[in-house]
């Protein structure tokens, strides 16, 4: 027949053991779905700066699309003014040609 308190002993070692035990696999198992909430919130936030950055760029993009229209007019614009400066250089030269004739004109005019 088994000592009562060897079997006693087994009773009072065991429940301890099997208390750890318990602990031990809870400990684990909320370190493991920590882990995986970690990972889960990492890749959140992964996903979230991506999508601001998607977001920045189309930003970006309608700025530029904006700043290259009014570029182009810009661009129309000094052509323009290119080809009023160009008319009124033409305008000058012939003022001035008439200007050196009527000063040859005058100058024998005074000479007679």
């Amino acid at each position: 027949m088994p000592n009562p308190t060897v079997k006693t002993r087994r009773a009072w070692l065991s429940r301890p053991l099997a208390i750890a035990l318990a602990l031990l696999a809870c400990s684990l198992l909320a370190a493991v779905s920590a882990g995986a909430a970690s990972k889960e919130e990492k890749l959140e936030a992964v996903e979230e700066k991506i999508d601001h950055a998607e977001e920045q760029e189309g930003v970006l993009t309608s700025a530029i699309t904006a700043m290259g229209e009014e570029i182009s007019a810009l661009e129309g614009q000094v052509s323009a003014l290119r080809n009023e400066e160009a008319a009124a250089e033409e305008e000058l030269a012939a003022k001035q040609a008439e200007l050196d004739q009527a000063e040859d004109q005058l100058q024998e005019a005074l000479d007679k």
